[in-house]
C-alpha cells in the first residue's frame, strides 16, 4: 500500500478526482482503501500534498460526513 500512495499523488496532481474531472466511483474506493490503510498506521506523508488535499475534500463530502457521524 505504501508503494501505491505515490501512484494516488500523482493521479491528483493532473486532476481533481481519481478518475478525472468528477467524483466517480473510483473516488469512493480509493476513500474506503484510506480508511482502511490508517488502521494500519499508513498515512500519505508530506510528499502526498495532492492526496492529503483530496482526502481532506472527501472528508467534507456530505455522505461521507453522514457515514463516519
Amino acid at each position: 500500500m505504501i508503494e501505491f500512495l505515490p501512484t494516488l499523488e500523482k493521479q491528483l496532481s493532473q486532476q481533481p478526482f481519481i478518475a478525472g474531472q468528477n467524483f466517480s466511483i473510483a473516488d469512493i474506493t480509493a476513500y474506503v482503501m484510506m480508511s482502511f490503510i490508517k488502521h494500519l498506521e499508513i498515512t500519505p506523508s508530506d510528499d502526498h500534498p495532492n492526496l492529503t488535499a483530496w482526502l481532506a475534500k472527501m472528508e467534507q463530502r456530505p455522505s461521507i460526513i453522514a457515514v463516519n457521524g
